[in-house]
């Protein structure tokens, strides 16, 4: 089998579950509203196989990339057979690569499962509680003052404690400027993020050549 095949497979068995083939090829898109779940598939030539990979880019953020703000465990999802204990990856010429693909894809559904999940935002904020995030590698001292964390309790109509983690904080652009030096209510506080997740949203549609909506504040009320 192919790297061309393979990424067919993938393909035929993501976009049923609602996943769209962006730009480039290899990269697929769930659109969550306020934030994507994003499954990959590149190749590794040193192994002679490929590597699958999950996770979640939330569209508060000021940057384009693909950046993976939220995983569970590993971005990587694993067969079974583990060529290489530090790289991982599945190889293609592996005699049981049908069925290391099956036990991917089987993986994968649980945390596209648990990603999805997050759009009740009270499973959002108690992931948040729980991971170690960027903010605690680049700070340690910063650890609380998670700008994710902050916009869940937001979304969680938490406004008050959110607004402790923004208010004079310059250290991080999560969000917009506006955002992060001002006390707003919970009702200005959405139809700002809106604002900020759709100017994101318009700018990556051309970017990833995929056709995305605006989205409003039911969107953001979900849970």
């Amino acid at each position: 089998m192919t790297m061309k095949d393979i990424k067919q497979k993938i393909k035929c068995w993501l976009e049923p579950k609602g996943f769209k083939q962006a730009s480039p090829k290899s990269l697929f898109i769930k659109d969550q509203g306020f934030y994507f779940i994003v499954a990959s598939v590149y190749p590794h030539k040193a192994l002679s196989g490929f590597f699958f990979e999950l996770a979640v880019k939330f569209l508060w953020s000021t940057h384009e990339d693909i950046s993976y703000d939220y995983t569970v465990g590993d971005s990587r999802v694993y067969g079974q057979e583990d060529p290489n204990p530090t790289l991982g990856g599945i190889l293609y010429n592996s005699e049981n690569l049908e069925s290391e693909l099956a036990y991917m894809m089987k993986e994968a559904d649980k945390r596209i499962d648990a990603y999805m999940a997050l759009a009740d935002c009270t499973v959002l904020l108690k992931c948040l509680e729980n991971r170690n995030d960027f903010v605690s590698v680049v700070n340690k001292d910063f650890d609380k003052r998670d700008k994710s964390k902050a916009i869940a309790l937001v979304l969680c109509d938490h406004a008050q404690e959110a607004q402790e983690i923004f208010f004079n904080d310059s250290q991080y652009d999560s969000v917009s400027e506006r955002l992060s030096k001002s006390c707003l209510t919970y009702d200005e506080f959405v139809r700002d993020l809106l604002d900020v997740i759709n100017s994101l949203r318009r700018r990556l549609e051309i970017k990833l050549k995929i056709k995305l909506d605006d989205i409003d504040e039911q969107a953001l009320r979900r849970n």
